[in-house]
Formats: C-alpha cells, sequence, structure tokens
C-alpha cells in the first residue's frame, strides 16, 4: 500500500509459492493475553508527531524505508533476511510512544531471541493483543516451548491467497 495525500494505491505482491510456505513454517503468531487500547497508544504516537517529536519522526522515515527493504527481500527470497528486519522494525515502533511495550513484552521478546528468534513485534498498535516471532528454519516448535512459561497462546494460522471471504447460508429459507 502506498499513501499519497488522499489516495492509496494498492499492488499486491507477486511472492513465490515456495516463500510463502518458507514464511508460514517459520511465522509463529501468539496471543500476549494482555488487552490495550490502542486509540490510547495512537493518540500518544499523534501528539508527539504534532509537537515535531525528531526521534518518532526519524523512526517512522526509517520504518517507511524498512518496509521497501522488506518487500525486496520477500520477492528476492532472502528469507533470513526479513527476520533481522523484523527484529530492526520492532526496535523502531517502540520509538513511537513509550505505551507500546512494557517490561513483561521485553522480556518475552528477549526470550525469544535468546532461543532463536531472528525478530518479531507486536501487531497492531501495541501494548497488548498479538505478537509475530520469525524463527529460525528448524526452531519454530522448539521457540514455542520455551515461550510456554509466559502462558502464551500460540495461534495456528495460514496465509489465504483470496483474503477475506464472506458469505451467507440462508437455512433452507427462500432467497428475497
Amino acid at each position: 500500500m502506498e499513501f499519497g495525500g488522499s489516495e492509496v494505491v494498492i499492488n499486491p505482491l507477486r511472492i513465490r509459492e515456495d516463500i510463502v510456505h518458507e514464511l508460514h513454517y517459520r511465522l509463529l503468531l501468539c496471543f500476549v493475553g494482555r488487552t490495550r487500547l490502542s486509540s490510547e497508544i495512537l493518540r500518544d504516537q499523534t501528539s508527539h508527531y504534532i509537537s515535531g517529536d525528531e526521534n518518532l519522526i526519524e523512526a517512522l522515515a526509517r520504518t517507511k524505508e524498512l518496509a521497501h527493504e522488506m518487500k525486496r527481500a520477500l520477492l528476492r527470497g532472502k528469507i533470513d533476511e526479513m527476520g533481522e528486519m523484523l527484529h530492526a522494525g520492532w526496535e523502531l515502533k517502540k520509538r513511537f510512544s513509550a505505551l507500546i511495550t512494557s517490561p513483561w513484552i521485553d522480556e518475552v521478546y528477549e526470550e525469544a531471541r535468546k532461543h532463536g528468534a531472528l525478530g518479531g513485534k507486536l501487531l497492531g498498535a501495541g501494548g497488548g493483543g498479538h505478537m509475530l516471532f520469525f524463527c529460525p528454519k528448524s526452531g519454530k516448535h522448539e521457540l514455542a516451548s520455551h515461550l510456554a512459561r509466559f502462558d502464551l497462546n500460540v495461534i495456528p494460522f495460514s496465509f489465504d491467497p483470496d483474503g477475506l471471504t464472506v458469505w451467507e447460508v440462508n437455512n433452507g429459507r427462500d432467497p428475497q
């Protein structure tokens, strides 16, 4: 997605099937069991941006650059580079607002890195919710077992090339 003024351009990535399978194999999605109000986090980020916080503005600019680098790595099949860039992205995201992480979340992340995760990040605004880890080639299950002491819920997922599908069953009634 490219944002420019009032326009948004969506260019689908044409990622090779083997790369998609490798990503699925190496990503570990966990619910951290903590909830947060994303509106508070976003309000904090916005106020820092409006006030001209150079640390935030620099982190946002670098995050945008990193997104382009990640796209190129994905398209070239540089899977391990993706993991390293995910780590760099998490370090940048923490600069957006002090509300994005917590000592407990930092401990979970450091434990994951200590046991092989190349990178990871909280999804969404931060503060809780789901955390995604990029695992070494054969370390997804080992990482999940090391993180078990934090009572994280591992969430099974898969990529769907069609995206979200919505349907309705009329339960035998005549369509109107």
